[in-house]
């Protein structure tokens, strides 16, 4: 048996449901985020007596299949979780017998939506089916080929996806900046908010024996909240968020195959021996020199050892180029990434 592992710069990792629903250690809930009204109110630590007591546990048939999704209602506001590491929207679709969970969760600003979409009631199909899954309006919504499958404590089975509400033009334009020119694509504040305020409802196909569409309404009040959540998780992480608005350059990795080589060399032999595989999501704080200055595991369901052991090879090999303000100036900045140790 050879152990090997890889990283991968976007997360995949599944923060079990009664984390993803409640608090930390150290963490704070703030409440809620209306999407309809755009409120925002402090009271979300009165959820889970709320929303939880309200779930059935029925199975819909497979006869009950038909070609049109059906169409799930919110049943509750917008959840904002404030994590240590991450901000998350939470919302509960579909009336007892068709419940469906939908949580969208982020590890620093603007990033993709590393999206989770489970119920105790429709049933999964096969792991290996591809899925569509997007934002509309949209012209052709995203199609994942190999979805990564979840069983959440409370919610049932269902599917993981890194989504974007960027809609199909947009995507299209994303896609060939960084492939022909290794570029993000910079969206205005404004096309940002005319995105999400025009969207209303999430398409959810070939993830259940039925598709099932949830009527989100517009997205932008909800987003408003989780970019003002990511703005304190930087605050909290020592980062200038003024400074990081307009980054003339992110941190980017020194010689990565040289240390990912040292990485890989260096599975836990105890957890090898045993079979036991992981992935730690890790943010490391990198100075204005380009030196790692802390190491940070943003996901700890792991074995403790993965996690320790990544972020010692990580401190000791890593080594980066330092983010630039507008002006050209270094300064102390993040890098994230994800350590997958896999057995084969």
């Amino acid at each position: 048996m050879r152990a090997t592992r890889r990283i991968a710069r976007r997360a995949s990792t599944w923060r079990k449901c009664s984390r993803a629903w409640g608090c930390r250690r150290a963490s704070i809930c703030r409440g809620w985020a209306d999407a309809e009204k755009g409120a925002f109110s402090m009271q979300g630590a009165t959820w889970a007596a709320v929303g939880l007591a309200a779930l059935g546990l029925t199975f819909s048939s497979d006869s009950q299949a038909q070609d049109e999704p059906i169409r799930l209602g919110p049943v509750t506001n917008w959840n904002l979780v404030y994590d240590d590491d991450s901000c998350a929207l939470n919302r509960l679709f579909g009336e007892e017998g068709q419940r469906v969970l939908l949580s969208l969760r982020q590890f620093a600003p603007d990033e993709a939506l590393t999206t989770t979409i489970a119920s105790d009631d429709f049933r999964r199909r096969g792991q290996r089916r591809p899925a569509t899954i997007g934002f509309l309006p949209d012209a052709e919504p995203e199609r994942f080929q190999r979805p990564m499958p979840v069983e959440t404590d409370n919610f049932g089975e269902g599917v993981m996806v890194q989504l974007s509400m960027l809609n199909d033009r947009q995507r299209g334009l994303s896609s060939e900046l960084m492939n022909n020119q290794d570029l993000p694509l910079i969206v205005s504040d404004d096309s940002r908010d005319a995105r999400e305020a025009e969207i209303y409802g999430l398409q959810v196909s070939d993830v259940f024996r039925q598709d099932v569409f949830l009527e989100t309404g517009s997205m932008h009040p909800a987003m408003n909240a989780m970019r003002q959540c990511t703005d304190d998780m930087l605050v909290q992480w020592g980062v200038d968020v003024a400074a990081h608005r307009s980054l003339l350059r992110k941190v980017q990795p020194l010689e990565m195959d040289r240390w990912v080589r040292n990485i890989q060399a260096r599975y836990p032999r105890n957890l090898a021996a045993n079979g036991e595989q992981g992935v730690v999501r890790i943010r490391l704080s990198v100075s204005n020199e380009g030196s790692p200055t802390d190491c940070a595991v943003q996901s700890n369901f792991n074995n403790p050892t993965f996690d320790e052991t990544a972020c010692r090879e990580l401190m000791d090999h890593a080594r980066f180029e330092p983010a630039l303000d507008r002006n050209g100036d270094p300064i102390d900045s993040f890098w994230q990434t994800s350590v997958i140790y896999q057995m084969q």
